[in-house]
């Protein structure tokens, strides 16, 4: 032990220097300079905007006002036809709950930004045309994990996905969640309603009424 503070001397007065408060340091700001009047968005909208960090100033709210969701039209689907199908399509496949591998489909829409399908009719899937376009063509999808799985209960294989949009977020950036809703928001600045919003939460969770605002 001796020799260690021998040896050591010069580190041993330093670590006490560093420890030490230091109560002459010289301060030119008094109390009611540091008094909290709540956070300054405009100065860290600034500060992201310098530092490039665009999703976190996206995600800043300057307007005071909450964004209203917006109206998407969509064909609600009887039967499919193969001039529904192109590779260029986006498909999701919807749940009740969370957990894809007990949960069946409870509706799913596919298409483009000028043209969108919608079926709550899982049999419209396993059709001939529509089993085999799922099939052989690699698809554009949120959670490609999620799809496979839910497709797979149906007997339907898919192949390796064109694009995952859950996974693109993901390694874009993990600072928010990885919600359809939050994409949406980061990405294209579109307020789509979370899941709690259209299903409820709780006891009062529940299927959407047919022919309401969602």
């Amino acid at each position: 032990m001796k020799e260690n503070l021998i040896n050591d001397k010069e580190q041993a007065y330093l670590s006490k220097t560093l420890a030490t408060i230091d109560t002459n340091a010289p301060i030119e700001i008094g109390l009611d300079d540091i008094t909290y009047t709540g956070p300054h968005l405009e100065n860290l909208a600034k500060f992201y905007e310098e530092m490039g960090f665009k999703q976190l100033r996206q995600a800043l709210d300057l307007s005071g006002e909450e964004a209203a969701p917006v109206a998407i039209d969509y064909t609600e689907v009887e039967q499919v036809t193969s001039d529904m199908l192109t590779e260029d399509s986006f498909f999701h496949f919807e749940i009740f709950g969370d957990n894809y591998h007990t949960e069946p489909i409870i509706g799913f829409a596919w298409g483009t930004e000028g043209q969108l399908y919608a079926s709550t009719d899982t049999g419209l899937l396993q059709t001939p045309i529509f089993k085999e376009f799922l099939e052989k063509t690699p698809l554009k999808v949120y959670d490609f994990k999620r799809a496979k799985v839910l497709l797979s209960h149906l007997g339907i294989t898919l192949q390796n996905p064109a694009f995952d949009s859950r996974l693109a977020k993901y390694l874009l950036s993990t600072v928010e969640d990885n919600e359809i809703s939050t994409i949406a928001s980061l990405y294209s600045q579109i307020a789509l309603p979370l899941d709690e919003v259209v299903y409820g939460k709780g006891a009062k969770k529940s299927y959407p009424r047919k022919g309401g605002p969602y």
